[in-house]
């Protein structure tokens, strides 16, 4: 390879995945090709337009001619945002988009006069210029970070150099000679094309995937591991065949997810979560509930009387597992909480529902019947409570560890068919549930499981404390004395039942 082809492959290999990419693309050529790259680089695309701009003055009176170099014009006029958009993703990108302009500056030389020829060219880069703008919207929607999308740039930037490599093959020999008209077969270099517009649009779909999903999962930042496990997933496929099945996959499991229409419960636990302040909590010590951490699978059942506290308890133990096992992508932390004057959060359905949801947002999970669910996808037509659960159980079983917490389950439309399900996935998974003690129809079915029973006593500690830090954070009783202090504060906690802590008093408040 001489200098300047040396020079431009150099050229490539700083930074970015763009430029890695190419780098791979361009010592993955025929030698001579990549020679033949180096030499023709040039940075402008003014002596591209200028060239069209001369032969459209001299073949003035050919009107198919002009036809096929408006067609390439149009190429070029496309050509320029998007090489723009190179350059947001590749600092200085004049000797990258450079082999470009060389490139089609000779394709037209060599291959202007020959008409037939010609119009398949033409034809090839109006398809391509088309599609230029599209590709360029996706950098500009999902930013420089994304690998992916850099990644499929490179792939249009490939698209277009093999479009100029088949017609330098077709056109000159491996001596650097044209090649007669007669050893040039018009249909085969027809198909040839096609082959390359039929990649290119290919490629655009498998990036449009990637965009449409990304856009869904960007306003949660629990799904954005999802979405970046997933992304780093399809990187892997070698082959187009098994890229467009894993793709057609993620596409069936969106849809499905859509149909499932399952609840959210991320801002319940949020604002639950922001409530509690204190830096530690008794059930976290309970054995019981070590216990229950520790084994695979089981059911744990804690109640207590209204007011004692569950759903806070339930927030609790949902942040003590996720930051317990944030570094584990293999266990997954799925939750519901039931609420009475909500109907999609007491339906039966709903929760199974929101316990599928949740656990195909795992990647890890979802991998692990990929190859059951590529041939025979969820059946999208019957969303059956039993076909929901069938579905859970697949996960379950073939999952490293789950957790399920459900809250309030007293306050669901059927608490006992719930309960049901719940005891049927604890076999695979460590299920942990809430509820008034008085709920006779729980109690039926859940009596004999293990149990955790809340009551004011093993509350005491966390209500001093948060009476205490409620008052520090007073704006006028923050100001009274340690002795007054105390005083509100035994008062405030004596009268609490639960975890219902009153309100403090306004004649408190004036002390």
């Amino acid at each position: 390879m001489n200098e300047s082809a040396a020079s431009s492959k150099v050229a490539l290999t700083e930074g970015s995945v763009f430029r890695d990419s190419l780098e791979r693309y361009m010592q993955n050529l025929d030698p001579a090709d990549a020679d033949w790259l180096g030499q023709i680089t040039q940075t402008s695309w003014e002596p591209v337009v200028s060239q069209l701009e001369a032969l459209s003055r001299s073949n003035k009176d050919s009107s198919i001619t002009r036809r096929l170099l408006s067609r390439i014009r149009c190429f070029t006029d496309s050509l320029r945002p998007f090489f723009g958009c190179i350059d947001v993703i590749v600092n200085s990108c004049g000797q990258i988009v450079g082999v470009v302009w060389g490139a089609l500056k000779v394709v037209i030389e060599i291959t202007h006069k020959f008409t037939e020829y010609f119009s398949i060219i033409s034809d090839t880069l109006e398809t391509i210029s088309v599609e230029l703008p599209i590709f360029q919207d996706y950098v500009e929607k999902l930013y420089t970070e994304s690998n992916t999308v850099q990644k499929a740039v490179v792939v249009v930037f490939e698209d277009i150099l093999s479009v100029f490599l088949l017609v330098r093959k077709n056109f000159i020999n491996t001596k650097g000679q044209p090649r007669s008209l007669f050893g040039i077969s018009a249909k085969v270099f027809r198909q040839d094309m096609e082959v390359f517009t039929a990649h290119l649009e290919k490629h655009r779909k498998n990036v449009q995937v990637h965009v449409d999903h990304a856009e869904r999962m960007a306003n949660k930042e629990e799904r954005e591991k999802s979405t970046q496990a997933r992304r780093r997933l399809e990187a892997k496929i070698l082959s187009d065949e098994k890229r467009a099945s894993e793709i057609m996959f993620y596409q069936r499991i969106e849809k499905f997810q859509a149909l499932l229409d399952a609840p959210k419960c991320w801002e319940k636990h949020a604002t639950v979560i922001q409530i509690y302040k204190q830096p530690q909590c008794w059930l976290l010590n309970n054995a019981q509930y070590k216990e229950w951490c520790n084994k695979s699978c089981g059911l744990l059942w804690c109640h207590g009387k209204p007011g004692a506290g569950k759903t806070v308890l339930s927030s609790v133990i949902i942040d003590d597992l996720q930051q317990r096992y944030r570094q584990d992508p293999s266990i997954t932390v799925v939750f519901f909480y039931c609420e009475y004057d909500d109907l999609n959060k007491r339906q039966t359905s709903k929760i199974v529902a929101s316990i599928l949801d949740q656990l195909m947002y795992n990647p890890k999970v979802l991998s692990l019947v990929k190859e059951t669910w590529m041939d025979q996808s969820p059946n999208l037509q019957h969303l059956g409570l039993e076909n929901l659960q069938d579905l859970i159980l697949q996960l379950l079983r073939q999952s490293h560890r789950t957790y399920i917490i459900v809250d309030a389950l007293d306050e669901c439309d059927h608490p006992e068919d719930v309960a049901d399900i719940l005891g049927t996935l604890a076999k695979h998974s460590s299920v942990l549930v809430t509820s008034r003690s008085e709920s006779e129809d729980i109690a039926t079915i859940l009596g004999h499981e293990a149990q955790i029973h809340i009551t004011a006593e093993k509350l005491q500690a966390d209500i001093e404390y948060f009476v205490a830090f409620s008052l520090e954070k007073h704006r006028r009783l923050s100001k009274r004395s340690a002795e007054i202090k105390q005083h509100i504060a035994k008062v405030l906690s004596s009268a609490a039942d639960g975890m219902q802590v009153p309100h403090i008093p306004i004649s408190l408040s004036g002390l």
